[in-house]
């Protein structure tokens, strides 16, 4: 039916270091930057603009936007919570620890831009001792493993795909069969060039 399929058994442990590495200008680049700088008019949406591979990071935007799941224990600990607040205080600490995640350096680089229709997938296998309810919880719920898990482990499964080129356009999925938990999104980043800095949005739901 052309739909892809995705085994988790086809996927490899990341061991690559996305620390990203000092520009350091060399006299080619530089003749680069200039011209590029010269095309640029305030409040121009940078989508359209062409950049050097030199300023962009090695993995794509697809990949970047698993970091949202870079501490899935704290994601499954959101369904750990008795009351609507606790539950409210989980999400809010898993959703600020996918934002300190995001860059390893202090240099800020460009995402490749995804092709229309290229996909990214992975997963964590996350402990279940370690999805548990506040600590100031005083009458703790006990993690309900699923029957027939045969596992210490919960599997979170993350699936990305550029769905539109113009406007750039990505939609993710990413789901925890074993917790009944799923988030279903699309994300269109917006980017303007401020004069002497860049604005960046991030619109979609």
């Amino acid at each position: 039916d052309g739909m892809e399929v995705i085994s988790s058994d086809e996927e490899v442990m990341d061991s690559d270091d996305n620390t990203e590495e000092d520009l350091g200008v060399l006299d080619d680049q530089r003749s680069v930057i200039l011209h590029l700088l010269s095309q640029l008019k305030l409040g121009m949406d940078l989508t359209r603009v062409v950049l050097p591979t030199f300023i962009l990071e090695k993995r794509s935007l697809l990949e970047m936007y698993a970091n949202f799941m870079a501490h899935p224990d704290l994601f499954l600990s959101i369904s750990a919570g008795n009351t609507p607040e606790e539950r409210m205080v989980r999400f809010v600490e898993y959703y600020m620890t996918a934002f300190h995640e995001g860059r390893k350096g202090a240099v800020a680089k460009k995402p490749y831009n995804p092709v229309l229709g290229e996909t990214f997938h992975c997963s964590w296998e996350v402990p279940q001792d370690r999805v548990r309810p506040l600590r100031t919880d005083t009458n703790p719920r006990t993690n309900q493993e699923t029957p027939g898990a045969g596992s210490d482990c919960y599997r979170v499964r993350f699936v990305a795909e550029q769905v539109s080129h113009h406007p750039p356009v990505s939609g993710f999925y990413c789901e925890c069969a074993e917790r009944g938990m799923c988030v279903n999104t699309h994300i269109w980043t917006k980017s303007k060039f401020m004069g002497m800095s860049v604005g960046v949005s991030m619109v979609g739901e």
